[in-house]
């Protein structure tokens, strides 16, 4: 395995100013169609709701006019672990993406990080605590694949 095909030593996720989650690391990515995790290095994650490849971006956020500044209102837990090691990303049908592993979760255009071993991240498009998931999609009656 040459160095470009490694992932990076730590796990973060990227949230995109009016566009997708993009998750670098050791991934592991269950979509939540029954079938065993996809592993990944890079993956971006479809967080506006519109995506006909849930959970994967196919760049619907820009024709549906999804805007979010992606700001990070919470700071997270100091996580024990360095950020290294797997991270599970699971699609919740009809629900969040639910992340469990050591993560940094960071703004694309601020120094504002979150560190973590555990999140709920909004793929709807419609929570009020975006990246996060505060159950908006259940009132919005999201609908995932």
């Amino acid at each position: 395995m040459s160095d470009k095909e490694r992932a990076d030593e730590s796990n973060t996720v990227t949230v995109s100013r009016d566009g997708p989650l993009v998750a670098r690391g050791d991934l592991a990515i269950d979509s939540g169609r029954g079938s065993t995790p996809e592993l990944h290095m890079k993956v971006s994650l479809c967080r506006c709701g519109l995506s006909r490849n849930k959970p994967y971006c196919d760049g619907s956020h820009d024709a549906g006019g999804f805007r979010d500044a992606c700001v990070l209102a919470e700071t997270g837990e100091v996580a024990a672990a360095d950020g290294s090691g797997r991270l599970t990303i699971r699609a919740v049908k009809n629900g969040p993406l639910l992340i469990e592993g050591p993560v940094v979760i960071k703004a694309s255009d601020s120094g504002k990080r979150w560190r973590g071993a555990k999140a709920a991240m909004c793929r709807c498009g419609q929570s009020k605590s975006k990246p996060f998931c505060d159950g908006s999609h259940k009132a919005a009656g999201f609908q995932s694949d």
